[in-house]
């Protein structure tokens, strides 16, 4: 059986690899979709989560295939205790938002099971969100709407310790950029939480018109970064430094690896480059450094799932995940908003909203939103609904450009 699920996760990577540009527009979405709804099951499994935070104890309901890793790290501070899952019919699918002895119930699906959900007071995230790169004009035009960051520390590192780029069709390029780079820097970063791209799947992506940039240095490759075109867009899809040695990543290794794939993209005539998908959550490291290339952002093409989070109770624990965790959250107009939730939102000072302005401002969230844990619990702010404090229009920052 676990052959026969390889053999058709391969055709299926086979089958998107392989279609043209137009059916990844028009066809390729409404068969995600399918595969969500085929997954879809008649009895829910509700797991019941029980762990503790920095604030205190926290209890879970969880619907899902598994918890996702990074959600489970951002909820409690170590591995939870699970229960025995109950039972829930699919057709009773609302019942998850009655009240229970949990403090959150966290649902994990398609829009077909999140659909069947109620919206009033709870709050839906995309599973993932993109960052796509506008890359037309010349390049000189295009630095300029690059964060200040990026021009600061990006570029002085790039004339600083000599990094250029390569693009290479070789196998055993690829092969040691998979092994050396890729690899190790994913388990650097991720632990035991690493889930890398299975190397087969990668040497497809490759043989089938992926761009492998190798970065150099000092007459050797350091970093590099696979990319797969689609039509007028290249798509990030691996990306890693030399033994995911964090001290190249320090002199800007990574960052002259996203700075080739921009560069090369600009100067090949593409329009856009996707940087690849990132968790909702406006902290997020990755989702920090990608917002700094004058990315937009927008809920995943290919990746149909989405969280719902309905609060029960008003507890420590609970507001502890929400006030550290600033979320991207998915309104019923599926446009995104920036979440920040605070004790009391009349307490926000104009310095601290234009803190927030800087660090969480990118195009694409229609706005900040500032509320209570009370707030999302009465209606659900986290959803965009009008009638809310709007803290910010945004547009990224860059007041204080300084010099390349």
């Amino acid at each position: 059986m676990r052959r026969l699920f390889q053999t058709g996760h391969w055709l299926w990577v086979e089958a998107q690899l392989r279609a043209p540009a137009w059916a990844h527009k028009r066809l390729l979405p409404g068969l995600h979709r399918a595969k969500e709804l085929g997954r879809l099951r008649p009895l829910l499994a509700v797991h019941r989560l029980r762990g503790e935070n920095a604030a205190g104890s926290l209890v879970v309901d969880y619907v899902g295939r598994n918890i996702r890793p990074s959600l489970e790290k951002q909820l409690f501070d170590a591995t939870p205790r699970a229960d025995e899952p109950r039972r829930v019919p699919l057709w009773r699918a609302a019942l998850l938002a009655d009240e229970t002895d949990a403090d959150l119930t966290v649902v994990v699906g398609g829009p077909q099971l999140i659909g069947r959900l109620p919206r009033a007071g709870a709050i839906v995230l995309p599973f993932y969100v993109q960052l796509i790169v506008d890359v037309n004009g010349c390049w000189d035009d295009l630095r300029l709407r690059f964060h200040r960051s990026v021009r600061r520390s990006v570029f002085r590192q790039i004339r600083k310790f000599g990094y250029e780029y390569e693009v290479s069709n070789c196998w055993r390029d690829f092969e040691e950029f998979y092994l050396e780079m890729y690899a190790p820097t994913l388990a650097q970063r991720k632990g035991e939480l690493a889930s890398p791209k299975p190397k087969r799947e990668a040497g497809q992506i490759f043989k089938h018109g992926g761009v492998l940039h190798l970065v150099k240095r000092d007459g050797r490759y350091v970093a590099g970064a696979l990319v797969r075109p689609i039509d007028s867009m290249l798509c990030g899809e691996l990306l890693g430094v030399l033994h995911g040695d964090e001290q190249l990543v320090r002199e800007g290794s990574l960052g002259a690896a996203i700075y080739a794939v921009v560069h090369w993209a600009n100067r090949n005539g593409y329009q856009k480059v996707d940087m690849g998908g990132v968790v909702p959550r406006l902290n997020n490291g990755v989702f920090q450094a990608k917002r700094r290339w004058g990315a937009t952002v927008m809920p995943s093409p290919t990746m149909h799932k989405q969280i719902w989070i309905k609060i029960h109770r008003r507890t420590p624990a609970v507001a502890h995940f929400f006030k550290e965790n600033p979320l991207i959250t998915l309104g019923p107009d599926k446009r995104l908003h920036g979440l920040i939730v605070v004790d009391d939102p009349e307490d926000v000072t104009e310095d601290v909203q234009q803190e927030w302005v800087s660090r969480y401002a990118t195009p694409g969230l229609v706005d900040l939103r500032a509320c209570t844990v009370a707030d999302l619990m009465a209606d659900g702010t986290g959803n965009g609904d009008a009638g809310r404090r709007i803290v910010a229009a945004l547009s990224v920052d860059d007041s204080e450009a300084g010099e390349d």
